[in-house]
């Protein structure tokens, strides 16, 4: 019986290499956001003990799965904006700033919002209410 092994590999090898050359520019961006989504997530996790709601095992595993979501939809859009920066508006002068900078830089800014917002529900954090509040009435 003869198999088709050593093709299957190439195939894998080369998929795996484009899928790399696709994500690497995404990475640096894709750390920086990574770090804080993983932080609002602590963040909430905190204020639950804080509050003292239980967190058993089954709260920590559904927050795992929040999280795993949040960095997969993170992942997604920063990949999506880079390959429509590259395939769609590419060369047609359209935008002329950064897309994966910009989705970057909200989702960052919307995860900042996030630990804020965990943070100021605790006793004596006078600073991230007071901060949370100067933000809210910039809008």
């Amino acid at each position: 019986m003869e198999t088709n092994t050593p093709e299957i590999k190439y195939l894998l090898s080369a998929f795996g290499g484009w899928l790399w050359a696709m994500y690497a520019p995404v990475f640096p961006y894709a750390g920086v956001c990574t770090f804080l989504v993983v932080l609002a997530a602590l963040t909430a996790l905190r204020r639950m003990w804080r509050k003292g709601e239980r967190t058993g095992l089954r709260v920590l595993a559904q927050a795992t799965g929040r999280l795993v979501g949040r960095l997969t939809r993170m992942n997604v859009a920063l990949l999506t904006a880079h390959l429509v920066q590259m395939v769609v508006l590419e060369g047609t002068g359209l935008l002329s700033s950064n897309l994966l900078s910009l989705t970057a830089a909200l989702i960052c800014f919307r995860q900042i919002l996030t630990i804020l917002e965990n943070e100021g529900s605790a006793p004596g954090a006078a600073w991230a209410r007071d901060l949370l509040e100067k933000l809210r009435k910039r809008d």
